[in-house]
């Protein structure tokens, strides 16, 4: 193995927060003198094979990959994976590939990534091979602003081999800060994470590879320590007769259809889904006609609209009543089509539109920066159900409801007219 010793990662920043996280991932390497250690700046495809027992590496996170179909290659003959582990990943894992190609078989590596890897869809292939075969001990995800100019929460892994289960902490609440935009891990936070590492905690929790693959290999402690307890519930995906993510047309195409007219035909966007039901402006959205390609996104009656981002919450609403023009949903939307022999369209509405509803549906999303549903997310949502006449009863509440609110939303509305109008008029 290679004799190069590096024991003073971050050696020199001026960054309180660069040196905390160093001290952390020495103290997870266990670094003693004897160690071939190498620190990874960046790009590291030069490094030698199973070279090094003990490597921390911190890349510059959500760079666009450079990566030439050779260095793939190199990548996938030396771990055995499918291409597609790699095809698609993000660049935090694809750094960590070449990372962990330079660990000898007995060594240890500390990598640092962004949140998002941990847990976005484009990663789930790699996160399962490496998750299956052994490599990964623990995780720890920790808060934002703990590196210089990115404000991002971010995750420290730890690689060696033979791990039948893994560690996972959920360190993003602890730390220091030091001023609006920067935080550190003090001594005494970074003994407590180091604890919760090798100990029972609160914050930390031990799974196995099988109860990973129930969760797309998720590496987020929190996923698993806060997943909300769903009174018997039944996966969405059985109560629809059909789910559709709406129309990827895109705007230069669609600018050719805008009318500046009423027709019958209208599309809509997430702006216009406002406290569970639809607002738009007089005479917008209109299209002069409905190109055959739109036509499966039409949202039929009954039909519950589920946004597929946050924007802060996931934005929903269902269609009950016949509207005036065709409303042609766009790709930020899934349209569930509901089986009304098993499940009520407004009680599921209600469910969505609930604290409990709001919380599962951020604990399926996937992504950091923003929250985003993926179509099996969406089949894979835990419903509370009753009886279908229990639905029934709440979900005629609902509808009752919101016919209120509609009629006092238009007489606001008619207000708030007349309100502008007095203004004009009194000084012109």
């Amino acid at each position: 193995m290679k004799t190069t010793i590096i024991t003073d990662f971050f050696e020199n920043t001026e960054s309180p927060s660069e040196a905390a996280l160093a001290s952390l991932a020495a103290a997870l390497l266990d670094i003693r003198e004897t160690d071939n250690v190498l620190e990874f700046c960046g790009d590291n495809t030069a490094a030698p094979v199973s070279a090094y027992n003990k490597i921390f590496a911190h890349f510059p996170l959500g760079v666009k990959r450079t990566d030439t179909a050779d260095s793939l290659e190199e990548l996938q003959k030396h771990f055995g994976f499918p291409i597609s582990c790699i095809e698609r990943c993000s660049s935090d894992w694809l750094f960590t590939a070449k990372t962990l190609r330079a660990l000898h078989s007995t060594g240890k590596a500390v990598v640092i990534m962004a949140a998002g890897a941990a847990s976005t869809k484009n990663d789930m292939l790699i996160r399962k091979f490496f998750a299956e075969n052994g490599y990964i001990e623990a995780v720890i995800n920790l808060p934002g602003n703990l590196l210089e100019k990115i404000s991002i929460p971010i995750t420290m892994v730890v690689f060696s081999s033979g791990n039948k289960c893994i560690r996972l902490v959920d360190a993003a609440e602890i730390y220091t800060r030091i001023d609006r935009k920067r935080c550190t891990l003090s001594e005494t936070q970074i003994a407590e994470i180091l604890c919760s590492v090798n100990n029972p905690s609160d914050n930390g929790i031990t799974v196995t590879v099988k109860e990973m693959a129930e969760h797309e290999f998720c590496l987020q402690a929190s996923h698993y320590l806060k997943q909300p307890l769903v009174k018997n519930g039944v996966p969405l995906g059985t109560l629809l007769r059909k789910i559709t993510r709406g129309s990827q047309i895109k705007p230069d195409v669609l600018a050719g259809y805008r009318s500046d007219t009423p027709t019958a035909y209208r599309i809509i966007t997430l702006s216009n889904i406002v406290n569970g039901a639809l607002e738009i402006e007089e005479n917008e959205q209109y299209l002069s006609e409905l190109p055959k390609s739109l036509e499966k996104f039409v949202v039929p009656k009954n039909a519950v609209l589920l946004s597929k981002m946050a924007s802060p919450t996931f934005r929903s609403m269902v269609f009950t009543a016949e509207t005036e023009c065709s409303i042609i949903a766009t790709g930020n939307f899934y349209i569930l089509e509901i089986d009304e022999t098993k499940a009520d369209p407004c009680y599921l509405q209600a469910f969505f539109e609930s604290a409990a509803g709001e919380e599962i549906l951020e604990y399926v999303s996937g992504g950091s920066a923003v929250k985003v549903l993926s179509l099996e997310a969406v089949k894979g949502v835990l419903i509370p159900l009753p009886s279908l006449e229990k639905q029934k009863q709440l979900g005629k509440q609902y509808r009752d409801i919101m016919e209120q609110y509609l009629h006092y939303r238009m007489h606001t509305k008619k207000l708030l007219e007349q309100k502008r109008h007095l203004a004009e008029t009194a000084f012109t």
